[in-house]
């Protein structure tokens, strides 16, 4: 019987080398990637994280990066190589008849995503503990098994859920149009079939040297390897009445639906910071058509990080649409009403703010407090570049790690939901054997006002910002694109963005080869980063 012909997606005159497209067929769309090696793939069109149209990303050699966040496939077997997905892209067999390009496409839908083959309990006697089912243990736990791990695999959490996407607690989940069941990122039957052991204790104590963790329910339990994966707890400013009734945190689920119950008939909601947990929640509060103020001691609200340019648009952005923002003010006390709930927040200037709601989105500390025997610089824990620590087979990641930035040496602590999970996924294949250096560029998204905008690399605070496009809030409110720069002497470092998401995606590749964009005079812009990316071989 002579062999199925395919599918016929195109010409191979159509596709040149280094370029992708995405084309329909009946059982959904395929993404048709050519690389300047001349070869020919076939992937699934859209990333498994969020849906994003991979033929919008860019391609890489043998990399495929998402558009949105950055998620990395590799191209010749779809492959993922770098979250946020925790799956990898189907792959369809391709030939060339005739310079017709076809694929063998399986019948009826196509599948959305292809899990790597993973390992299950076997008869290795180990017992690995990851500690924290946030984004890092999440990953962790997966990766063990993705690396030939047989042992026994338990992922401990104080919350009672199976992991979930945390960044969606201060966008849409509290906006109200991502509903609390799509938060898991897993179901139990996922973690069942991978032996994956997920449970809910109260760790007391951690005797790091002895690999032990002590339960408040007075149990204990040994393993052969640890991750530490505790992720942060947030900040409460030592102010009167920040514990009163009517004053939420912003961290877990729990805390999400009790701040959504709140909202529900609540009028004015008073915010305390104006970090991106701040900034997001008040965005989402006012979709929720509350009256919202922001007091945040910042002249700027996220200058420090974004940078002064980008931090006034986000400012404007805000009061555009109707939030009241009150910068460089601090709170002196929460004041009690009726019943001794929260009802007004009192500025050291004597300003009131009067609210029926009040968050605190003052950010986090590393969950560091149950820590023996294991010293810590700052409340993180240091690390190595395989992301151990001074003790044998323990490994920390995440929000408490505290690790050397592999293009710089500088030592970081990232609280980025992507870096969590890179470092729980190479932390894990190094617990697993597989000697494996951290070595991923940083990247994070916010969404804020109806728009999304990007940050790739790591600048601290820039020397100076240089801006490409229009930073107006009107520009940027129909449409407007831009991307500034964040210029450390004369070496870019990082990048802001609203749109521009292939020349992020190019600043990300360049800067994961060591190749940073220059730029020597004080205001020029710097070159665009996709020719210089084909420069670079790519």
């Amino acid at each position: 019987m002579p062999a199925p012909a395919g599918v016929a997606l195109g010409t191979l005159d159509s596709l040149p080398p280094g370029t992708m497209r995405e084309v329909g067929t009946p059982g959904g769309p395929v993404l048709l990637l050519r690389r300047t090696d001349g070869s020919v793939h076939a992937l699934g069109a859209r990333c498994p994280h969020a849906g994003a149209k991979l033929a919008d990303g860019l391609l890489c050699g043998d990399r495929l990066l998402c558009p949105w966040h950055q998620g990395v496939f590799r191209v010749s077997d779809g492959a993922m190589l770098d979250p946020p997905p925790l799956d990898g892209l189907p792959r369809y067999e391709v030939r060339v008849e005739d310079g017709t390009i076809r694929a063998l496409l399986p019948a009826g839908d196509l599948p959305e995503a292809a899990p790597a083959a993973r390992a299950t309990a076997g008869n290795d006697p180990r017992v690995f503990i990851v500690l924290g089912a946030g984004a890092a243990g999440a990953a962790a736990a997966e990766a063990l098994r993705e690396a030939g791990f047989g042992g026994r695999v338990l992922l401990i959490s104080a919350e009672p859920y199976l992991p979930y996407d945390r960044t969606q607690l201060s966008k849409d989940h509290l906006a109200g149009s991502f509903p609390a069941g799509k938060l898991p990122l897993r179901d139990a039957d996922h973690y069942r079939r991978l032996g994956i052991d997920t449970l809910t204790r109260e760790v007391v104590d951690v005797e790091a040297p002895a690999r032990r963790l002590r339960f408040a329910d007075g149990g204990t339990l040994d393993c052969d390897a640890l991750l530490l994966a505790t992720g942060g707890v947030p900040r409460r400013p030592r102010i009167p009445g920040a514990t009163l009734p009517g004053v939420h945190l912003l961290r877990g689920r729990g805390d999400a639906a009790a701040l959504i119950a709140a909202a529900t008939g609540a009028r004015h909601a008073a915010v305390l910071g104006g970090g991106f947990i701040g900034l997001e929640a008040a965005w989402a509060l006012r979709q929720r058509g509350l009256a919202v103020t922001v007091v945040s001691p910042e002249a700027l609200p996220l200058a420090d990080r974004l940078g002064e340019p980008v931090a006034r648009l986000l400012a404007s952005l805000h009061r555009r649409h109707g939030t009241t923002l009150h910068l460089g003010a601090r709170a002196f006390r929460i004041e009690p009403g009726a019943g001794g709930r929260a009802a007004e927040l009192v500025l050291e200037d004597g300003a009131r703010v009067a609210a029926d709601l009040f968050l605190i989105g003052a950010g986090i500390e590393p969950a560091t407090g149950l820590l023996s025997g294991l010293a810590t610089e700052h409340g993180a824990v240091p690390v190595d570049r395989f992301l151990r620590t001074a003790l044998p087979d323990v490994y920390a990641a995440g929000d408490i790690a505290l690790f050397p930035d592999a293009r710089t040496g500088e030592r970081l602590r990232v609280e980025h939901w992507r870096v969590a999970m890179q470092q729980g996924r190479v932390a894990a294949l190094n617990m697993a054997g597989r000697a494996t250096a951290f070595d991923a560029v940083p990247f994070f998204w916010t969404a804020q006002c109806g728009l999304r905008f990007g940050y790739v690399g790591h600048a601290g605070k820039p020397d100076r910002v240089v801006v490409d496009g229009d930073l107006s809030p009107e520009a940027v409110s129909h449409g407007g694109e831009f991307i500034a720069y964040l210029i450390v002497g004369d070496t870019v470092r990082a990048a802001v963005a609203c749109g521009r998401e292939r020349d992020m995606a190019a600043l990300h590749e360049l800067f994961r080869l060591g190749r940073p964009p220059r730029c020597d005079a004080p205001d020029a812009v710097p070159a665009p980063p996709l020719p210089l990316l084909r420069e670079a071989g790519c």
